[in-house]
């Protein structure tokens, strides 16, 4: 972390993995807003809006704080784990082999719906079902065969089948794949998913506590912490 001066030129460079990372002001941005967030959807043209080259941000400044170490987010490696389903059973047992065996890798076509996977087709036995609700992180396969892994901005509904569903833990793992490179799966079970996820709440809770702890004063820590719940009125009769 590092305050900038009047002047400077920051550079931000690909980095070592990824497709997407974070800008963070010390202060607002001046931005439209739409239901109180200037967070954008591009596709709707709501919010702050998309930059475009030679846009001038202007940011509403607060005191800069005080540059310090940033620890780095917690981190899985290794497969990307999936439940199978909801759809399994309209896939041969040796699709569902396949998707687990690979190899697949990132496609180059991908966004915040979703992530298209190169790899061996997985040719449902029907794709004659009723629309259902969608997950982030839903493995749906078109006629074809070509599998995507659904992400944010998926569709609320769809027709093909599910072979598979990526767990909550490894979604951004995935959709952080650059195009290339290779996407191993893994099977659990629900219950084995569950107890992944309560892991990883744990380790992102530690995480924030550590990114949290401030070289402040008690008193700063008082002032800023919030001390009351559960407020009543006093004159109030039971």
């Amino acid at each position: 972390t590092g305050v900038l001066s009047p002047g400077s030129c920051l550079t931000i460079r690909e980095g070592r993995a990824g497709n997407w990372a974070s800008l963070a002001f010390a202060g607002a941005l001046a931005a439209r807003q739409w239901l109180g967030s200037a967070a954008t959807l591009a596709l709707a043209g709501l919010g702050g809006g998309r930059l475009a080259a030679g846009d001038t941000l202007v940011v509403v400044a607060v005191p800069p704080p005080a540059t310090r170490p940033i620890p780095m987010p917690p981190a899985d490696d290794g497969p990307i784990r999936v439940v199978l389903g909801p759809q399994e059973q309209y896939f041969a047992p040796e699709s569902i082999a396949a998707l687990l065996a690979g190899p697949y890798f990132a496609g180059q076509a991908f966004d915040r719906m979703g992530l298209v996977l190169d790899g061996p087709a997985l040719p449902p036995l029907s794709v004659t079902m009723l629309s259902a609700p969608l997950l982030r992180g839903a493995i749906q396969v078109n006629g074809a065969g070509t599998p995507t892994i659904l992400l944010a901005d998926h569709q609320t509904t769809a027709g093909y089948p599910r072979i598979a569903t990526v767990i909550d833990v490894d979604v951004d793992r995935a959709a952080q794949t650059r195009p290339g490179s290779p996407l191993q799966f893994a099977a659990v079970t629900a219950a084995e998913a569950n107890a992944i996820a309560r892991r990883a709440a744990a380790a992102r809770a530690t995480w924030l506590a550590a990114v949290a702890r401030r070289p402040d004063s008690w008193i700063d820590r008082l002032r800023d912490a919030n001390l009351i719940d559960g407020v009543v009125d006093a004159q109030a009769t039971i």
